[in-house]
């Protein structure tokens, strides 16, 4: 299947993966929302909405995307080799918790649904060859699931949104209309994104300092909600 055809079988896929009760490791990071909110430099919806349009712009397109289609391979040593460069091209120890953690946890739930591919993965893993970031993690996944690459950016994507905004809906900064209202709005955007492909020579850039640092101070705030 290439990435343009995207079926029914694709589309019922895409809905069960990107329930939020599904344990696909995300829901626990608000990846440094509760930091901002904290510092009081996140109060409003368009606080929220500039947030999470700058991590889809400037990480997720640029960086977690890229990884992910690289990461698209039947060669189990070309993926852990890709697996190991996201280890060191995350900025920040917290960060590079973060998503080895969300990532980990994805294939122990795919594996518990015995994932041939979340199995192989997981096994390699569990042995110390790869880390097992979020990227790579869901490459294995939804190629094992027989997904276009399309619609695993889509649901990598949503990953991200949906950890962002469900983070500052629980922390009490947006309601649920507001939250909605942030997916709506962010559509158009993430098709832009979503119609040019990642180039093969295309290198993984991310620029969210905001975000970054944040994310480092969560350990240090004084209550928590979030595991980071």
């Amino acid at each position: 299947m290439s990435r343009e055809e995207i079926g029914a079988g694709d589309s019922l896929k895409a809905v069960a993966y990107s329930d939020l009760s599904f344990a696909a490791g995300s829901g626990v990071f608000s990846s440094g929302i509760e930091a901002l909110v904290e510092d009081v430099l996140l109060t409003s919806e368009s606080d929220v909405m500039a947030i999470v349009r700058d991590s889809v712009k400037y990480r997720w397109n640029t960086f977690d995307r890229v990884f992910l289609a690289k990461c698209w391979t039947e060669d189990t040593e070309t993926l852990i080799g890709l697996d190991s460069l996201i280890e060191i091209s995350t900025i920040g120890h917290a960060a590079r918790s973060a998503s080895r953690r969300a990532g980990r946890a994805m294939l122990d739930a795919w594996a518990r649904l015995d994932d041939p591919g979340a199995l192989a993965y997981q096994s390699v893993v569990v042995a110390g060859a790869a880390p097992g970031h979020q990227s790579a993690v869901q490459a294995t996944i939804y190629r094992s699931r027989k997904l276009s690459l399309n619609t695993a950016e889509s649901l990598s994507c949503w990953a991200l949104v949906s950890s962002l905004v469900g983070a500052a809906v629980k922390l009490g900064v947006i309601g649920h209309v507001s939250a909605q209202r942030i997916f709506l709005d962010l559509i158009p955007e993430i098709e832009h994104c979503l119609s040019t492909k990642v180039a093969d020579d295309q290198e993984p850039v991310t620029w969210t300092p905001v975000q970054d640092i944040a994310t480092e101070r969560h350990p240090y705030l004084n209550r928590r909600l979030f595991a980071s």
